[in-house]
């Protein structure tokens, strides 16, 4: 008798980091403001040069590449394969050594080995499955040594939500709030961007396309957002104590509407 073999869905996050998805954060992912993120990752942490930082969700390489350059021995991890191969050629490049691999966060296998680990630029929250989440942190908690350091930054939540239904409206069917928007990038192209809120589910949606050569170009991510005392809770339930927050990458303190929620926590002894 034939057996059917069911296959693994495929999840958003697994096919969308690519050149397509970097065109669309020209703006964003500069040297500057990636300078500027490390001299904060580097004021707030207080590690010794030589320190093991592990790069979780590490994309094309930007945080790691500059944290060796600046001393600490960094280890970048990220799914996509494509990021991957420009992190390891840019290193290269710049004949830095820094090892880049390529695996799901949800398998991570480290233990006890790093002084830090940052997650970067709202990459967690990605899972279909919200157990996949928790077992990241738990996993995070392991690849830490006792005492070390756990810098995570993301979209506030509060700010996104505020701003989707501000400026969006109500779908009366599904009860989403959608928001769309322009953008006229330094690359030339202009991105229409629909940003779609499920206050049930607490994920935030956002559609980009553009046309490139004629043709229509687009990519759909989906995020769970956390509010800072639910964060906080999942982080502390899985050996993660939180000792500080912020709003922005100056070191603001973090508000409702800050742009951003930056944690950090340190692995209990």
């Amino acid at each position: 008798m034939n057996m059917m073999i069911k296959q693994q869905k495929i999840e958003w996050w697994q096919t969308i980091f690519n050149e397509k998805y970097l065109k669309t954060y020209v703006d964003v992912l500069n040297p500057e403001v990636t300078n500027q993120q490390v001299a904060f990752l580097i004021k707030k942490l207080k590690l010794k040069k030589g320190a093991e930082i592990l790069d979780l969700a590490c994309g094309h390489g930007r945080h790691a590449i500059e944290l060796t350059r600046r001393g600490y021995d960094v280890t970048g991890l990220d799914y996509s394969k494509h990021f991957i191969n420009i992190a390891r050629e840019t290193a290269k490049k710049f004949k830095i050594d820094v090892k880049f691999v390529q695996d799901d966060m949800r398998q991570l296998s480290y233990e006890k080995k790093f002084d830090a680990v940052i997650n970067m630029f709202t990459s967690f929250g990605y899972f279909d499955n919200e157990n996949d989440n928790i077992i990241v942190l738990r996993k995070i908690a392991r690849a830490l040594k006792p005492g070390g350091k756990f810098l995570i930054d993301l979209n506030n939540a509060v700010r996104t939500i505020i701003h989707i239904v501000k400026k969006g409206k109500e779908d009366k069917k599904t009860g989403n709030f959608i928001e769309p928007s322009k953008d006229y990038l330094s690359n030339g192209l202009v991105v229409t961007t629909k940003n779609e809120w499920n206050p049930v589910a607490m994920q935030w949606s956002m559609t980009r396309s553009w046309k490139e050569k004629g043709k229509l170009m687009s990519y759909r991510t989906n995020v769970r957002l956390f509010v800072f005392p639910e964060l906080k809770h999942l982080l502390e339930e899985n050996g993660l104590k939180v000792k500080n927050v912020w709003g922005d990458f100056e070191g603001s303190t973090f508000k409702f509407d800050s742009r951003r929620l930056i944690i950090l926590a340190i692995k209990e002894k």
